[in-house]
């Protein structure tokens, strides 16, 4: 009598079957992953070139702040006094916890 031995394929084969994936896809030319409140062509038209490059010297750092908070956050030093008070609040809870 012989035997003979029977191989299935394997999961990632089948995973690749299902949904479509493999390792040679082409990138998604047509995907706009830029979100609907932000119109390139006005960014284009008033961008300045290097407008903040100065400050990266000055040993701070950009963020960037959602339009809806600008408000309350209209400059650097409104952002930093939250901040602080921020880290103030979590001392005190550490120290009414115990930790």
């Amino acid at each position: 009598m012989t035997a003979t031995a029977e191989f299935a394929s394997s999961a990632l084969g089948h995973l690749t079957a299902v949904n479509g994936l493999s390792m040679k896809t082409e990138p998604d030319t047509d995907a706009d992953d830029l979100r609907p409140e932000y119109d390139i062509k006005e960014f284009l038209r008033t961008a300045v070139r290097g407008k903040y490059a100065g400050r990266v010297g000055e040993g701070g750092i950009m963020v960037e702040i959602d339009p809806e908070l600008l408000e309350a956050f209209p400059d650097a030093d409104s952002v930093n006094e939250a901040l602080r008070l921020v880290i103030e609040a979590g001392r005190l809870t550490q120290k009414a916890s115990g930790s």
